[in-house]
């Protein structure tokens, strides 16, 4: 990954922080780089590990990864960057 996509992953956090106490049921994250079907399991599988994760769907076409949380949970948006980078 590039330091374009730390540095929007840094701003996305940063955003949410305001709303830290809001439920998060839903997010969409761009991800640069996002080229084959091998990178997007790899997206994938990491992003289920995430606190309150219920679906991963992942779009190599537009480069980028929805989240949707579980019932009555709320996703842990802070672990979604480095879940990105360490995939």
């Amino acid at each position: 990954m590039n330091k374009g996509i730390i540095t929007f992953m840094t701003i996305i956090c940063l955003m949410f922080t305001a709303v830290s106490q809001a439920r998060v049921e839903s997010l969409t994250v761009r991800v640069d780089g996002l080229a084959c079907p091998f990178c997007a399991y790899g997206i994938e599988k990491k992003l289920k590990k995430v606190a309150g994760v219920k679906t991963v769907t992942v779009n190599i076409q537009q480069g980028t990864v929805g989240l949707t949380a579980k019932a009555r949970q709320s996703l842990n948006f802070s672990q979604v960057p480095a879940a990105v980078l360490d995939s």
